[in-house]
């Protein structure tokens, strides 16, 4: 198609637009007339028809309560009066009282009376218990015949009891000032829809005339911009990235030779492709984007891998794709490639490099962390050392000394140890060792820490403890020591307090405590004074 058509086609739909805006000047206001009036004025009817049910309903309390059929003898004494009442404070123009047989028992005009309503409607519509409404222009006949001096509406109001036709009211309630305001009503909503539809029409000739005008000079313009594509192949043909040219339906237009590097193709050879038609594009997502080019949509694959058609594997970066109008209209699309096989190459050694040197991180890792245990650990009993002690009594003498609270240590010592070693040998007393430091840890909190002090002595800390408080399980490591190796242990208990100026003086108090266990007798538990 060529520019020149398209431009036809363009400022064909122009005066399209204007065709149905005029036409919808035309229509609107013959809607109005021919729905909107009537949908008020039938409003206006509803609205009346309800004023006379209200009307109704309060005059038929009289009869309902009889409970008996309308007729001239039953019409109470004051009914008279009181519908006279009732016709004067609503502005009633007519009222009237059937029975059941259609006959008028009551008139607010005393020449109705007498008279029988034989119409169809009365009996099919009214005596089966529903309402039945009519408007009356003035001049016009009624329901009954007689010609009305004013616009009313006529309802008939049907009173039943327990679903037994009794008779019928017929209100007439004049309309006339209600039916002239609604007229003039419409008459000035025509006018004022009349003419914004008018500005309306105005408006859309104006932006059709400069829409025009607009389309003419974009014709100009991409006539221009059409010349210009000569420069741009030759630009393209010298590219250092993969460039070429796909028509609507799938074949190739134009390729670069940077592209045919890429895909390992002679360029008859890429020529005669149809990109729908590649198994190739299809896995790695391509058909569909290029499709969406037409839809005039650019895309962008920031990296795929890429095996082409002719079997040369590639990395390929920045696939993308933008429309492009040519000279008659057509729209192609435009794709570029770049290769970064090399460089995803140097990428791929450098990750196996990476998970290699994270590998000998993580081992070197837990390496030092066993390093590190076996230096805050005891290696025979598994108990913390001196050093880890150090740093655990430092943070809770310190802790206590800042928040308050209490804090105890035991200082425990295997009695007889030097004899047992002597006696059993090096690894039996090992084995005691580990024997002791196992019953000390079962008969303490997970939160105490027990330290293996030297030798044949065992530090527990117990924060949160006072002196009393660490008796008891004081007292059970001496007795389960005692039952489960056969070995005794004599132990000695201080507490922190204000008069203790480090951890060295907390130490001190229970070795002195347990020096006067082993000074009592042994195998028992003393508390520092």
């Amino acid at each position: 198609m060529s520019a020149v058509s398209l431009f036809n086609i363009r400022f064909s739909l122009l005066w399209g637009v204007l065709v149905i805006s005029v036409a919808s000047v035309v229509i609107v206001p013959v809607y109005v007339v021919l729905f909107v009036t009537p949908s008020f004025r039938d409003h206006l009817a509803k609205d009346t028809e309800n004023d006379a049910v209200r009307i109704a309903t309060h005059l038929a309390d009289i009869f309902q309560r009889q409970g008996t059929e309308l007729r001239k003898e039953t019409l109470p004494a004051d009914f008279s009066a009181e519908a006279d009442t009732i016709r004067r404070n609503f502005g009633l123009m007519k009222m009237k009282v059937f029975s059941p047989s259609g006959e008028t028992i009551y008139s607010t005009n005393p020449e109705d009376v007498g008279q029988i309503n034989r119409e169809k409607y009365f009996r099919d519509v009214v005596a089966k218990g529903r309402l039945y409404s009519k408007i009356a222009k003035k001049d016009t006949k009624s329901l009954e015949g007689q010609i009305l001096t004013a616009d009313v509406v006529e309802t008939y109001v049907p009173i039943l009891k327990d679903a037994t036709f009794l008779g019928a009211f017929e209100i007439y309630l004049d309309i006339t000032s209600s039916s002239a305001s609604l007229d003039k009503l419409i008459a000035r909503s025509y006018a004022v829809l009349s003419l914004i539809m008018l500005v309306l029409l105005a408006a859309v000739i104006t932006a059709v005339l400069k829409a025009a005008r607009t389309i003419e000079d974009r014709k100009k313009k991409e006539m221009e911009i059409i010349g210009l594509y000569d420069i741009m192949y030759t630009i393209l043909d010298k590219a250092p990235f993969g460039v070429y040219l796909v028509k609507r339906n799938g074949d190739i237009a134009y390729v670069n030779q940077a592209m045919l590097n890429i895909s390992g193709a002679l360029e008859e050879q890429f020529m005669a492709l149809n990109v729908f038609a590649l198994d190739s594009y299809k896995k790695v997502g391509l058909e569909d984007e290029i499709r969406r080019v037409f839809d005039n949509r650019s895309f962008s694959m920031k990296a795929v891998k890429y095996e082409s058609h002719f079997g040369k594997k590639t990395s390929i970066r920045n696939f993308s794709g933008m429309p492009l109008m040519e000279e008659g209209g057509d729209i192609k699309a435009l794709l570029f490639v770049e290769d970064i096989t090399e460089q995803k190459n140097a990428e791929e050694q450098i990750r196996l490099q990476s998970e290699e040197l994270a590998r000998k991180n993580s081992e070197l890792a837990v390496l030092y962390e066993k390093t590190k245990a076996l230096s805050l650990k005891d290696p025979l009993t598994g108990l913390a050392n001196r050093r880890l002690m150090d740093i655990v009594l430092q943070r809770n003498f310190l802790k206590v000394r800042r928040y308050g609270g209490s804090f105890s240590v035991l200082m425990i010592d295997i009695d007889h140890f030097k004899k047992y070693n002597d006696t059993h040998g090096h690894s039996a007393g090992d084995k005691l060792l580990a024997g002791v430091a196992d019953t000390i840890s079962k008969n303490v909190r997970d939160s105490d820490l027990v330290v293996r002090y030297g030798g044949e002595e065992f530090l527990v800390s117990l924060l949160e403890t006072d002196a009393a408080g660490a008796y008891a399980p004081a007292e059970r490591i001496r007795k389960g020591v005692e039952e489960e190796t056969g070995a005794t242990v004599s132990l000695g208990i201080a507490s922190l307090g204000s008069e203790m100026q480090n951890i060295e003086d907390l130490i001190k108090k229970a070795d002195g405590a347990l020096y006067l266990a082993k000074e009592n007798g042994r195998n028992r538990v003393e508390t520092a004074a």
